[in-house]
């Protein structure tokens, strides 16, 4: 699977396009550019630990937290990423915090891991039902008017699908999650598969 496949597949699974998504097809401008990045550290830490929460270490692969999805994240949304879609990532981390506390009384980083996982699920429940009426709003408003304007996306999908590509982007998402072949040689078109078989890079 290529990149362009990956980020369809995320955007597929997650039910949204992913912002940003034509700059992650293409080099950095400036690839020996220090970057500092937008994000504070207090920001790639939630990231870091929304991350191993949807992608959490197992006896197999290490998670999202030992992949610093939150490190590569403020990477490409400082070199990659617009004025207005930073806006939005930047908005979203703030919204999870607001959300979280108004159900558990306290920010992401210092609930339990058994309230941030409680969190996330109801929040990517509610996200997929906000998808999928918005798809059926959408769908009509373009019915009966052509200039409508669909409606903006669930503020955590965004999140979601860059912590997703992060990962699996990464050299332990892409080696222990998936396999990977560094240098492959002739291409296989049936390989057999196994149930619980990892899925290739």
């Amino acid at each position: 699977m290529d990149r362009r496949d990956l980020l369809k597949s995320i955007a597929i699974l997650t039910g949204g396009t992913l912002i940003g998504a034509d700059a992650l097809l293409s080099s950095f401008t400036y690839p020996d550019k220090k970057v500092i990045g937008i994000l504070s550290p207090n920001q790639i830490s939630l990231i870091n630990e929304l991350g191993e929460t949807i992608l959490p270490g197992t006896a197999k692969s290490q998670g999202a937290k030992a992949a610093n999805v939150g490190a590569l994240m403020n990477t490409i949304i400082s070199d990659c990423y617009t004025k207005e879609q930073q806006a939005t990532i930047v908005e979203s981390l703030k919204k999870i915090n607001v959300d979280i506390q108004k159900d558990i009384k306290k920010p992401f980083l210092n609930a339990s891991q058994l309230e941030r996982h409680q969190f996330l699920t109801a929040l990517d429940q509610q996200a997929y039902d906000y998808q999928k009426e918005k798809q059926i709003k959408d769908k009509d408003g373009k019915k009966s008017n052509d200039q409508y304007m669909p409606l903006p996306n669930h503020y955590f999908i965004g999140l979601k699908q860059l912590i997703l590509w992060a990962y699996f982007n990464s050299e332990i998402g892409a080696t222990e999650a998936l396999r990977f072949v560094s240098v492959p040689t002739r291409f296989d078109g049936c390989v057999p598969y196994h149930k619980g078989d990892r899925s290739w890079y």
